[in-house]
């Protein structure tokens, strides 16, 4: 889980120079950023008209992701995503569901 503490009113994921970080807004307040710290954490920069994402994982199991492009009112993400851990591979599609990309992961 991940908590702010006080009225926190948006989050954000950004990559600020390199580094994930989150960014949260609380009603007014100022900025706060927190930086994962996990350094096998793997992103991958979104092409523009994928919506979704099919993530493969050792033992034939597989999750799908949808990609939003806000987490909250107002807001926008980077198009940066994270690769969840475990992941062997990843294919991207579009609205349309056509397969735009396969990106295999270590």
């Amino acid at each position: 889980g991940f908590l702010v503490p006080g009225d926190a009113r948006a989050l954000a994921f950004l990559n600020i120079n390199g580094a994930n970080t989150l960014v949260a807004t609380e009603n007014r307040k100022a900025l706060k950023f927190f930086k994962k710290t996990k350094i096998e954490d793997k992103t991958v920069l979104l092409e523009e008209k994928e919506c979704s994402a099919l993530v493969h994982f050792p033992g034939n199991k597989k999750q799908k992701f949808e990609l939003t492009r806000g987490t909250s009112f107002l807001a926008q993400t980077t198009r940066n995503w994270l690769v969840p851990t475990g992941a062997n591979k990843v294919e991207f599609f579009n609205a349309k569901g056509n397969l735009t990309r396969t990106i295999n992961t270590p």
